[in-house]
């Protein structure tokens, strides 16, 4: 879709609603969406989240967990990979692949998520 490539439907599903939220917000609250950027981290060698989200001069990771996330040893990968992000200061959103199944839910869980990390406290 528009030119990018995504590795399942579930992230297709993301990618849609935050296309929809990006065309709500004004444009002086206006989001950059980048589906799966790589970025070299430290020790943790190059990674590629499913999104990297840009606004008001802030970051976001989203990460899509399909089925395979749900494991022990994956699910401490996931935990070791958002330390990472965080120790960049950068928070990280994970959105199970279940949940856009249900896209006018996932829209309002994505628009608050953003809200809370996007958007300085005042």
């Amino acid at each position: 879709m528009d030119g990018l490539v995504f590795s399942s439907g579930a992230e297709l599903v993301v990618y849609q609603v935050l296309c929809e939220i990006q065309r709500d917000s004004p444009p002086q609250r206006s989001i950059a969406v980048l589906p799966l950027p790589s970025a070299k981290l430290r020790e943790a060698g190059v990674r590629s989240p499913d999104f990297t989200v840009l606004g008001n001069s802030r970051v976001v990771v989203i990460d899509v967990d399909g089925p395979h996330h749900y494991g022990r040893t994956r699910k401490a990968d996931d935990e070791d990979r958002d330390r990472h992000w965080s120790r960049c200061g950068v928070p990280t959103i994970r959105i199970a692949h279940e949940q856009t199944r249900d896209p006018a839910s996932l829209k309002e869980r994505l628009r608050e998520d953003l809200l809370r990390t996007l958007v300085p406290l005042r």
